[in-house]
């Protein structure tokens, strides 16, 4: 799998932009965005009861931060021997780590509901 030093080193090597991998609470990371409060799902409205945006990614990062899911990546590479390396996929699709891309498929479709906060990230 990929850890935080490989990811740091090879958006390195692919980009040639310097990069560091600091580690935030959730806390931290959510204060960096805007929009964490909306539903994760587009049709649902603010305040009606729905998983946010925070309590889905949340859920999320701590499953693989507690190492509850478990990686098999032989298994994986036998499935899908011709799968993306993560430094294949960087070139493939030209990432940059710019903020706000479209890595996130709402974002790609032009619903992104979760932004940037501009205040914290002009730092980055």
């Amino acid at each position: 799998m990929v850890g935080w030093d490989y990811l740091s080193e090879t958006f390195t090597k692919v980009t040639g932009t310097p990069s560091v991998h600091k580690r935030l609470t959730l806390d931290e990371w959510f204060g960096c965005l805007t929009g964490a409060h909306r539903p994760i799902a587009n049709e649902k409205e603010e305040g009606d009861g729905s998983t946010t945006i925070r309590q889905s990614f949340s859920g999320f990062w701590c499953l693989w931060r507690d190492d509850i899911i478990k990686r098999d990546m032989e298994w994986v590479r036998s499935i899908h021997p011709k799968g993306y390396t993560l430094e294949r996929w960087m070139r493939t699709t030209g990432y940059t780590g710019k903020i706000g891309s479209t890595a996130l498929k709402n974002a790609e479709d032009g619903k992104g509901r979760l932004l940037p906060n501009k205040a914290v990230t002009v730092t980055l």
